[in-house]
């Protein structure tokens, strides 16, 4: 049957081995060789894309019953076909002999896949958004003459380079926008009219009549050329545009087979040619740049538009991200300057729910599941904290999308899958008998594992289903929670929902960014009230600073402050060791839901003036000027965060410039002209300097100096300009020996738990506590040397007993303090 297989069929096949060692599994399944068929390599996934079947929803589906098979400790180099793969190409041979084909190509797979029974069960099938009639319909009507063009797709039409004289180039390599305008089959446009009327001003133009759209990825560039087809269609255009076709070039599909070097300029001359042959015509280029890019592979393509756009020919509409516009075309200003430069700005929150409104009809109509208003909001709450580099509205449209998908496959989660996982927890609480209690342990915690990656994790989400109970040592607490929610995925399993509520949302960020849904459900305004309290468990002995701090916070999210602004800025100064970095590491993850939220800087690294380009970007012409800059770049993938500039004194004078526009406006530019956003993070300033007279005022009165005078001496060091704009200047007191034993309790905490995991309990008496304390205290270093006191005292004497076997499980170590103020060590069992 091999000798049968298309070319095309034997790459999916390569493709699909690849694919089971990326998810650890053993054998092809059909899931596995299906996913291989929507690669972009093979001609599959286009022509769905060109029947409007969403091709992320089907790999989220494909995704979900790979996810569910049983994972393999071993690599396969070679894996096999399982049982349904094999009947899967059975059937596709058959359908090879039916239709009279010389190979068993994809679309005969893609036909078996869609049989039920075959590959998959009926019940699986109903959500999969391709049907076998369609399958039929598309490739094998007219005795299989379409099947076979479909075969040489991406071969004789393009490799060869020549295409038939009765093939329009503009048909092969762009796509009429102002015909699917006629057909209804683009999606609404909202709130775009100043765009789209900039843009029908400057192509109503007698002298370059071009336009680039420039924005950042997901604001909506095409969507706003949508919008002008629309408008041309329905004649909401000036005269001179009302008969204008829209034709929006493929630049994957120029690129795609070409040959030999030259090829791709010349189809672009081609279609050129006939876009002047069209009075009315307008060529729309996505991502232009990557025809003035002059090390990619049309280099060569924008030097064919310059003569074109300087006669005046024809009317263009580019569309590029601000930082691929300014690294590969605002530099040729041979090009730029026949063009409108029209920017595309991210919607706020009120206009992109009004665009949700208006485009999440076809997804609701896809899906089959309404969304409400709530789900609305979360979305956009939710994708502007945690899509890194995407912006509104395409963000929340994405996150609405897989959340619908991602119920729709809870739905499927059937009672006989639930039966099946009940059944060996059964077997595996038979086994557990005559086990030892690590081995029990392991054994649950893996059951319990094996729930959440076999369960959909939004029905998991609804049972509470939490993975910190991974963290549980108690075997019989363990054994509760898998009671528990075995119960509860039993009586789950009987309801089927319709709805998407922002509770399903958030599940879904919370699978995807790994925060637990308790985190991200906790509103805002409750943590803001509790910020003292919070911040008081991790720093202690700095209660004026924590004070300062949250009602600093507090007022700014209140809105009694200058928008467009941090949350606050705040410059922590005073001895070493006081807390202040530890301050800033529990502020963001309290505030922020999320440990990884802060940023920080060590000035450091930044005493020379070269060094400030790092922050802000290398100028053009020098090297590093592509990467932007590390300042912008950290905040984009980090708009929630706390931005630490440690030992900020270090830093070379030139970086304070680069702080003023940030504490005046919330924004930074780099060299590439991407703009970071920080008026969603709190920033954070510490330096020692000040430090001598932080400790001399309060050996001489026990309290710290007033924040004018903190400020005056800070203006001996640091520019004026960046004192004043700062929100408040917070000086740290010294740790007080007082103070050091609350400080011991939390960094001992930390290693019981360690302890715990092996069931030992450790007990430190008062005096040990009080000498390990004393020992750990340093007047100059604060409680900076406690960690090294715990690790030499603590931990490398635990150690060294549990390697030795001197403590088991279930065994309870103390330290106790002698009268020659040694410690010793007892175990009891």
């Amino acid at each position: 049957m091999k000798d049968h297989f298309s070319n095309h069929l034997k790459d999916a096949i390569l493709i699909s081995k690849a694919i089971v060692k990326e998810f650890s599994n053993s054998e092809i399944s059909p899931s596995h060789l299906f996913k291989s068929m929507l690669h972009r390599r093979l001609p599959l996934r286009s022509k769905l894309e060109q029947l409007d079947k969403d091709v992320y929803y089907i790999e989220n589906w494909l995704d979900f019953r790979i996810q569910k098979l049983p994972k393999s400790s071993k690599i396969f180099d070679n894996p096999e076909f399982d049982a349904k793969t094999i009947a899967v190409l059975n059937e596709a041979e058959n359908i090879r002999v039916q239709y009279n084909l010389d190979k068993v190509d994809i679309q005969c797979v893609l036909a078996a896949i869609c049989i039920p029974g075959v590959g998959y069960t009926f019940e699986q099938l109903k959500t999969l958004p391709i049907h076998y009639d369609e399958v039929v319909s598309i490739f094998f009507s007219n005795s299989g003459s379409k099947i076979k063009a479909f075969a040489k797709q991406n071969t004789s039409l393009v490799s060869d380079g020549k295409i038939s004289s009765k093939q329009s180039m503009l048909d092969k390599f762009c796509i009429n926008k102002t015909k699917l305008a006629s057909e209804g089959k683009l999606d609404p446009v909202v709130g775009r009219d100043k765009e789209i009327r900039l843009i029908s001003e400057t192509l109503s133009r007698r002298s370059k009549p071009n336009a680039i759209l420039v924005g950042e990825p997901g604001v909506g560039k095409t969507a706003v050329v949508d919008g002008i087809a629309q408008a041309i269609y329905e004649k909401k255009v000036t005269p001179k545009l009302q008969n204008a076709v829209i034709y929006e070039l493929d630049i994957g599909s120029l690129i795609a087979g070409a040959s030999y070097r030259g090829e791709v300029e010349d189809r672009l001359k081609k279609i050129i040619a006939e876009i002047k042959e069209h009075e009315n015509a307008i060529l729309f280029i996505d991502e232009i740049h990557l025809l003035v890019d002059k090390q990619g592979s049309t280099a060569g393509a924008g030097n064919i538009l310059k003569p074109e756009l300087s006669r005046g020919d024809f009317t263009i509409i580019g569309a590029s991200t601000q930082s691929e516009f300014s690294k590969y075309v605002e530099g040729n200003e041979a090009f730029t300057r026949r063009f409108e430069i029209i920017r595309i700005v991210e919607p706020d929150d009120g206009l992109a729910l009004q665009m949700l409104k208006a485009a999440i009809p076809k997804y609701e109509s896809h899906h089959q599941i309404t969304v409400t208003e709530d789900a609305l909001l979360e979305a956009i709450q939710l994708s502007k904290r945690f899509s890194k580099e995407r912006k509104l509205p395409d963000s929340a449209i994405d996150l609405l999308d897989r959340s619908m998908a991602a119920l729709q496959m809870m739905n499927e989660v059937t009672a006989t899958e639930v039966e099946d996982i009940k059944l060996k927890y059964s077997e595996l609480e038979t086994n557990l008998a005559n086990q030892k209690a690590d081995f029990k342990r392991g054994l649950l915690k893996e059951f319990y594992s094996t729930i959440g990656k076999q369960i959909s994790y939004l029905m998991l989400a609804s049972v509470n289903y939490n993975p910190e109970n991974l963290s549980r040592d108690n075997i019989r607490d363990l054994k509760q929670v898998i009671h528990s929610v075995l119960k509860e995925l039993d009586n789950r399993v009987k309801i089927k929902l319709d709805k998407l509520t922002p509770d399903n949302i958030t599940a879904v960020v919370s699978y995807k960014t790994g925060i637990p849904i308790g985190k991200l459900k906790s509103s805002e305004q409750e943590r803001l009230l509790k910020i003292e309290g919070e911040l008081k468990k991790r720093v202690v002995g700095q209660e004026p600073a924590i004070r300062e701090i949250a009602q600093a916070i507090r007022r700014s999210r209140a809105g009694i402050r200058k928008e467009n602004k941090p949350i606050g800025s705040f410059f922590l100064v005073g001895p070493t060791g006081t807390g202040k970095t530890e301050l800033a590491r529990t502020l963001a993850n309290y505030l922020f839901q999320d440990e990884n939220s802060m940023i920080r800087f060590d000035m450091s690294e930044f005493t020379e003036e070269a060094s400030v380009s790092l922050l802000h970007g290398a100028s053009p012409g020098y090297v590093g000027y592509e990467e932007g800059g590390f300042l912008v770049n950290e905040i984009r993938q980090k708009p929630y965060s706390v931005v630490l500039f440690d030992e900020i004194e270090k830093a070379h004078p030139g970086v304070f410039k680069i702080f003023y526009q940030i504490l005046d406006e919330g924004k930074l530019h780099d060299k590439l002209g991407k703009e970071g956003d920080f008026t969603h993070a709190i920033i954070l300033f510490t330096s020692n300097i000040g430090s001598e007279s932080i400790i001399k005022a309060f050996r001489k009165d026990n309290k710290l100096p007033s924040e004018p005078v903190v400020k005056e001496e800070m203006k001996q060091y640091f520019p004026p300009a960046f004192i004043n704009r700062l929100d408040k200047i917070v000086p740290f007191a010294p740790i007080h020996e007082k103070v050091i034993s609350l400080i011991f309790d939390i960094h001992i905490k930390n290693v019981m738990k360690m302890l715990d995991r092996k069931s030992v309990k450790l007990k430190i008496d008062e005096k040990a506590k009080a000498r390990l304390s004393a020992l750990g205290y340093n007047i100059e270093y604060g409680a900076r040397p406690l960690l090294g006191v715990i690790r030499d005292y603590i931990e490398t004497p635990l150690a060294n007993m549990i390697i030795g076997n001197e403590i088991s499980e279930g065994d309870t170590v103390k330290v106790n303090i002698n009268d020659a103020n040694q410690f010793v060590w007892e175990i009891s069992k």
